[in-house]
Order: structure tokens, then sequence, then C-alpha cells
């Protein structure tokens, strides 16, 4: 039997939460993954789950998908999203410059990520969906000018 405290908290909206990092190499190019479940590029994240903060579910992920340990401090930007299906918040965070040997020591998941490779901004908006696209121009103009950004769309 539920308590009332249990029930309310049921009751209660849920929201779809998303966290990734926005890494780039030496020459200021971005890091896209492909999954193996989208035609589209991504950066390294994806879900928050139940109880885990979006910095965690980013670590996570980049762990998973990448297989790095990093440690993820700085927040660039939040976006809202309101979708005809549902809303959620996106997360993204600064991952920093990947040296090569970090790059050389990057482990795929194959059932997972197809590839990765590192791509200048204006190719991103080619192989991403264009919502991702803003938000990652939007996150490398919060990076050089050190401020955090907040947006809905």
């Amino acid at each position: 039997m539920q308590s009332e405290k249990e029930k309310y908290l049921e009751s209660l909206p849920k929201k779809r939460v998303g966290s990734g990092a926005l890494f780039l190499n030496e020459q200021n190019e971005v890091l896209l993954v492909q999954p193996t479940y989208k035609d589209t590029y991504e950066i390294p994240g994806g879900v928050v789950e139940k109880n885990e903060s979006p910095i965690e579910a980013c670590q996570r992920e980049i762990m998973e998908e990448l297989g790095l340990t990093v440690t993820i401090e700085k927040l660039l930007i939040v976006e809202y999203q309101k979708q005809e299906y549902d809303d959620c918040f996106m997360f993204i965070f600064e991952g920093g410059i990947l040296r090569k040997e970090q790059i050389l020591q990057i482990k795929l998941p194959p059932q997972e990520i197809k590839s990765f490779g590192f791509h200048p901004l204006e190719m991103v908006g080619k192989l991403t969906q264009q919502r991702l696209y803003q938000r990652i121009v939007k996150a490398i103009n919060a990076l050089e000018k050190n401020q955090l950004i907040y947006q809905e769309s």
C-alpha cells in the first residue's frame, strides 16, 4: 500500500532529461559520435536516469560511449524543449580539449556507437539534428564568453 507521500510523488509531472559533453580537439573541432540506432550524429551523452544528476549521467555516458573517465564540472547550456509528445531539459557540459593521447584511448561499444570523429562547426550542422546543432553553437559561445546559457525551444 502506497503512502500519501508516494501517491503525491507519483502524481507529479515527469520530464525527460538529457546530458552531454562538448569535447574539442586541439584544432577546435567538435567530437561527435555516430549511434548505431539513429541516422544523425550526437555529442557523447544520453538520458539522465532516476536519482542520477546530470553531471553523473554525463560522466557515465562518456565512460559507456568512449571508455574515458573524465571529471565534468562546468555547465555551458541548459535548454528546455517543449515537444508535441512531451517536454524535456537538455544539458551540455564542457568536456574540455582531448589531446592525441586521450583520443587514442577511446574505445567504442560496437553495439551502441558505430564511429566517432572531430568535425569543424560548419560540418556539425550537416551531421546532427538542427536543435542539437543550435545547442552546440550556443555551448561554444558560452565557453568562449565564460558564461552559462539558458534557452527554450
